[in-house]
């Protein structure tokens, strides 16, 4: 059997991983105009990931200090953002005493 799946520069094989998930070009009515535009997607994102040194995945680690009174989404938002990297490792860390919570900030209601 032939392997048909285009990888990227580190042997991924995105198209394998994904195939159980629809896809924008599966969604999208078969407009030659809007395929045209997804094939030129596809292919500057085959051509980035060839390039020498260019990785599709890191190895960054980021830590997200949870301040006395901070606010709750001051912490959710960065850490929804920042854990979709791929490869990324995220910690929470506290500037307070490790034997008890860490308060967030409590408003009323609509202040």
């Amino acid at each position: 059997m032939t392997d048909t799946h285009d990888r990227d520069s580190a042997g991924v094989d995105w198209d394998a991983i994904h195939q159980d998930q629809p896809s924008l070009a599966a969604d999208i009515v078969r407009d030659p105009q809007a395929q045209a535009a997804w094939d030129r997607s596809v292919a500057a994102h085959h051509a980035l990931a060839a390039r020498p040194g260019v990785t599709l995945q890191g190895d960054e680690t980021v830590i997200i200090v949870l301040h006395p009174g901070f606010d709750t989404l001051d912490a959710v938002g960065p850490h929804y953002f920042l854990s979709s990297m791929l490869g990324a490792t995220i910690h929470l860390a506290t500037t307070g005493d490790l034997d008890h919570p860490v308060t967030r900030a409590c408003l009323p209601y609509g202040s």
